[in-house]
């Protein structure tokens, strides 16, 4: 009998001096990228839990390899659990960089889930050359161009328009080549329309592009298009480009076989 008791006290301490030495770490998230410049970039994370010790420090950390550490570049934003904000500085232009938010406390150091972005604006891709045409968009006037991406992904995309005292605003999306899927879209209102000249759409994250296959930049208006109020996409009615697209069914001018849409797509 006291053989059993004794064999149940040296459990009891077994279990506890295990229960007491249990290592218990932060839980961090990752926030995704959420604006960049070609050497900056803005992200940060949420403590969700300071694993029973308090949070001395958190922030995120990135490099060009993957699985960055605290031991790489890093930020440092306070403490405690909650969200929080980071700047990023210092990064090399056109460069991916990987990046995860960190949290530490008494028992060690924990990282939310991987990441990556791209710097700058991308690799050209592929371009249709400026037209001295221009075809109204209006919002019964969808216009778009499909093309087939030569990179792995799409990171920006540029249109080349002109303007005549344009009102409401118009609305840029990468879509599939039927328009049935929307994978990114900006809305661009008439002050930042140039009266002649490029806009840029950048993309964050990137969208994967898969081999082979046609993608279409739409451009639409939030009101109907009329002489004096006009946005134009340069373009030239004889397409000599490999993705073409034709006119809008509704709109469709048979002895214009196809459109030709003056457009940049970049990647990396």
């Amino acid at each position: 009998m006291k053989n059993i008791f004794l064999l149940f006290f040296l459990w009891n301490i077994a279990f506890y001096s295990c229960s007491e030495t249990e290592t218990l770490i932060p839980i961090v998230t990752t926030t995704p990228i959420t604006s960049k410049t070609q050497t900056t970039a803005m992200s940060g994370g949420n403590v969700t839990d300071n694993g029973g010790s308090k949070v001395t420090a958190r922030g995120v950390c990135w490099n060009t390899n993957s699985n960055p550490t605290i031991s790489d570049n890093n930020t440092n934003d306070g403490i405690g659990t909650g969200s929080f904000t980071s700047s990023i500085f210092g990064l090399v232009e056109n460069t991916t960089f990987y990046y995860r938010a960190y949290a530490t406390n008494g028992n060690g150091t924990t990282y939310g889930e991987e990441l990556s972005f791209f710097t700058g604006i991308g690799i050209l891709d592929q371009q249709q050359p400026i037209r001295n045409y221009g075809f109204a968009v209006g919002n019964n006037l969808n216009r778009w161009q499909s093309f087939i991406p030569s990179l792995k992904n799409i990171s920006t995309i540029e249109l080349y328009i002109h303007t005549s005292n344009p009102t409401g605003n118009c609305t840029v999306s990468i879509q599939s080549e039927n328009g049935a899927i929307t994978y990114a879209k900006q809305y661009f209102g008439t002050s930042s329309l140039p009266e002649f000249g490029w806009i840029g759409m950048e993309i964050i994250p990137p969208i994967p592009t898969t081999p082979n296959t046609k993608y279409r930049i739409s451009i639409i208006r939030s009101v109907t298009h009329t002489p004096e109020n006009a946005i134009y996409w340069s373009g030239d009615t004889e397409a000599n480009y490999p993705g073409y697209c034709d006119p809008d069914p509704d709109h469709f001018n048979s002895h214009w076989d196809n459109y030709d849409y003056t457009f940049k797509t970049y990647g990396f």
